[in-house]
Formats: C-alpha cells, structure tokens, sequence
C-alpha cells in the first residue's frame, strides 16, 4: 500500500468536521483496494482554492459501476453485513451540510478498474 498526504502550508490550520476524512479513507482501504489484486494507492491532498479548501481523496482501488457509485451516494448500497452500505459516505455528507449549509460540494467519481476519487470543497470562513 503507497499512502500519499499532501496539505499545502496555506491550509494546515484549518478546521474541518470531526470524522469528515476518516470514513472516506476507510472506504478507500476496505473497498477498493484490499479488493484488488496487488498494490494499491491512496492519496489525500489538501489545498487552498481562492476561498475555499480543496480535499482530494483518491485511491487506485476496483472502482465501481455508475449504478453502484448512486447506491452509495444515497446510502442504498445494500449488504449492511459487510458494511456496504454507503452509510460512512452518507456521515460525511451530513456532517458537511450542517457545518457548512449547503456551502460546500462533494463530487465523487469512479471507475471500474481505475478506482475512486472525492473532492470536496469547503468554504475557508465558518
């Protein structure tokens, strides 16, 4: 596993919701690459975006189909047992509408094969 963390001096002190990052790298971990068939990457990067912060979680995982990318983006991604559910995407989400109003986005994209990725950006004033 190559673990890759880049936060630009610019954003160090800056405060984001508790557990925002968390999941999505558990995610990343659990599902894409212990999926996948030799190594794998996760990368987190953080930068600053005129005013706004720029977080970029990605990983070289299995990626998954457009159908499964919805499922999980609404929380419907089924097999609770397994913990695929989408519920640690659905957390972020929450946690990010209630700090930020509607302020932020959260793009996540993915490619069967290729892997994941996620940016959110998040407003540099409360």
């Amino acid at each position: 596993l190559e673990v890759n963390l880049q936060l630009a001096e610019s954003v160090r002190k800056i405060n984001i919701p508790c557990m925002s990052l968390q999941p999505l790298v558990e995610n990343a971990l659990v599902h894409g690459i212990e999926a996948k068939l030799g190594p794998g990457r996760i990368s987190v990067c953080a930068t600053k975006k005129k005013d706004n912060v720029e977080i970029l979680v990605e990983d070289s995982g299995v990626g998954m189909t457009p159908e499964r990318l919805e499922q999980v983006l609404k929380g419907q991604a089924g097999d609770s047992r397994r913990g695929v559910s989408g519920l640690g995407v659905q957390n972020v989400l929450q946690r990010l509408d209630h700090c930020f109003m509607g302020r932020h986005t959260f793009k996540m994209q993915s490619q069967v094969g290729k892997g994941t990725s996620i940016r959110i950006l998040i407003p540099l004033t409360p």
